[in-house]
């Protein structure tokens, strides 16, 4: 009798868990929709500050590259070219199956927006100048005078597809990275209430996707499902994409090389000298892609002016940790 009590109570805790998991993953999949819903119809496609630079870099990087699209583009050198470069293949992917399909339309652009003159410098410009949607992007092409270019749909196109789809990656292997040692999982509602409960977040989702942000977070989240995965499994294939997913990371935010070290030395101090192997040959794939692209761009493999300009600066700031970690708009609230 008091087994079958046992028994009966098990499979209710059971069922009240099952229910309780399947109301977490609704709610996960509402939220998701919600911002699916968000993108679509607010989602800006304008350029501006880093985008600028970014937007450039993909121009630059494809066959019919024309006039910049602003003439002093001061950054362009100190830019990680990870996200333009990741840009490329859907870029590629609209010029051969989208771009025969359709009928581009012109439009002459306003060259600055109302707040900044013609001659401002590339931080306090707006292309085009008035504000475009993501879904108002689509086979236009802006001409913008004062700078004698085009703002492309296909390049901006191409940008906010990579970080939007980055975006939702991010969400899914944030779920599967917690659920990796529980059939049971709790909890993957909050990642996406994270994003929505961070004003910074939100803003580069809605105001600035065609920043390196969102491609950072997705990559970021695949290195933490691989990582977690070859430290579980001792498998070379996960460690091997843990260490690929990091060199990309690398490449996309410089910053993130202390993330890169650290996790080194902590494989490394715990003698797991198996991971370290294909963790660095699988970051290692970042260094000839680098190579390539200064070549290209540059006509020197070993171009440094990442390291050497005003973007990139090392420094302890422990006011900037802080707002990083603690602050209730980009960290913990």
């Amino acid at each position: 009798m008091v087994k079958r009590m046992k028994t009966t109570a098990a499979s209710e805790t059971s069922n009240v868990q099952k229910i309780v998991c399947f109301i977490d993953y609704a709610a996960f999949a509402i939220l998701t929709l919600f911002l699916v819903g968000i993108i679509a119809t607010s989602g800006m496609a304008n350029v501006q500050t880093d985008a600028i630079d970014y937007y450039a870099i993909v121009q630059r990087l494809t066959p019919d590259s024309g006039t910049p699209i602003v003439r002093n583009l001061h950054f362009v050198e100190q830019r990680s070219p990870g996200y333009p470069l990741l840009s490329l293949i859907p870029y590629y992917l609209i010029s051969a199956v989208v771009e025969p399909l359709v009928a581009e339309e012109t439009i002459v652009a306003s060259p600055t927006s109302p707040a900044a003159p013609p001659q401002a410098p590339t931080e306090s410009m707006l292309l085009p100048g008035e504000p475009v949607l993501f879904r108002e992007i689509f086979f236009k092409n802006f001409y913008i005078a004062s700078q004698d270019s085009w703002f492309e749909w296909k390049i901006i196109t191409a940008m906010l597809v990579t970080s939007y789809a980055f975006l939702f990656t991010g969400l899914i292997f944030a779920v599967k990275s917690l659920a990796l040692q529980k059939n049971t999982f709790l909890g993957a509602s909050l990642v996406p209430l994270t994003l929505f409960t961070s004003t910074v977040f939100m803003h580069n989702i809605v105001n600035t996707p065609a920043y390196a942000t969102l491609t950072a977070f997705g990559l970021s989240s695949l290195f933490g499902y691989f990582f977690v995965l070859g430290s579980l499994g001792k498998q070379v294939r996960p460690q091997f994409l843990a260490g690929l997913f990091m060199g990309l990371l690398v490449l996309t935010r410089l910053e993130t090389v202390v993330i890169a070290a650290t996790v080194l030395v902590s494989l490394v101090v715990i003698r797991e000298f198996g991971f370290v192997k294909n963790y660095i040959l699988g970051g290692g794939t970042a260094v000839p892609i680098l190579l390539l692209y200064n070549f290209s761009q540059f006509s020197n493999p070993f171009h440094l002016a990442i390291l050497s300009g005003d973007v990139n600066q090392i420094s302890f700031d422990w006011g900037y940790i802080y707002a990083n970690l603690f602050s209730p708009q980009s960290g913990i609230p």
